[in-house]
């Protein structure tokens, strides 16, 4: 490849790594919100089984 095609060329690509890198950055961060919320379901539904749970008792004894 000649060098004025690649000095043409590469700048380019330096632009689109950094687009594809703030891409990928925005990904995980959302991939962590996700973790996240996921987490705080998953917390919900431990409270929810162990409420169910406490009114089977409850129903039992009465």
């Amino acid at each position: 490849m000649s060098e004025a095609l690649k000095r043409m060329i590469l700048p380019e690509f330096g632009e689109l790594k950094d687009l594809l890198a703030d891409k990928d950055a925005e990904i995980a961060d959302k991939d962590a919100k996700l973790a996240d919320k996921d987490a705080k379901l998953a917390d919900k539904d431990a409270e929810i089984a162990e409420l169910k749970r406490l009114l089977a008792e409850r129903e039992i004894h009465e």
